[in-house]
C-alpha cells in the first residue's frame, strides 16, 4: 500500500485538467456559475478517480444497499430541515429533533439494522434502562 502514491498525481492532475478546460468554455458564457458548475464536475471527477485508484490497492466490499437507504432517507429529512425555518430556539431544536427521530425511524422501517445490529442496540437499551 505505501509504494502505492504514484496512483495520486493522475487522480489530481486530470481533474485538474478538466477544470482548466471547463473554465475556459464555460466562464465566458456562463460566468461565476460556469466556474462553479467546472469545478463540480471536476471534483466529482476526482473523487471518482480517488476512489477506483483506492479500490485498486485495497478493496473494501461496500454495503451500497445500506448506503443507498442512508442517502434516499436522508434527503427529503435534510431538505425539510433547510426548507423550513423556525426562528424560536426552542422550537427549532424541538423541530430538528423530530426530524432526527422522524430519519430513524424511517430507517427502521426499512429494515436498515441487521440482526446484530439490532440485538446490540436493544442490549444497550436495556443496561441503560437498569442504571
Amino acid at each position: 500500500v505505501a509504494k502505492k502514491m504514484m496512483m495520486i498525481f493522475p487522480v489530481t492532475a486530470i481533474p485538474a485538467g478538466l477544470n482548466l478546460l471547463l473554465n475556459y468554455f464555460l466562464i465566458p458564457a456562463y460566468g461565476m456559475m460556469g466556474a462553479s458548475w467546472a469545478t463540480l464536475i471536476s471534483y466529482v471527477l476526482m473523487a471518482f478517480l480517488a476512489w477506483r485508484a483506492s479500490e485498486r490497492v485495497y478493496h473494501i466490499d461496500y454495503e451500497w444497499l445500506r448506503l443507498l437507504k442512508i442517502f434516499f432517507v436522508m434527503l427529503p429529512v435534510l431538505v425539510l430541515g433547510s426548507v423550513i425555518s423556525i426562528d424560536q430556539f426552542l422550537y427549532s431544536v424541538l423541530f430538528k429533533l423530530s426530524l432526527l427521530a422522524v430519519y430513524a425511524a424511517l430507517l427502521y422501517a426499512l429494515r436498515f439494522l441487521d440482526e446484530e445490529e439490532s440485538l446490540y442496540l436493544k442490549n444497550l437499551y436495556n443496561r441503560l434502562r437498569h442504571r
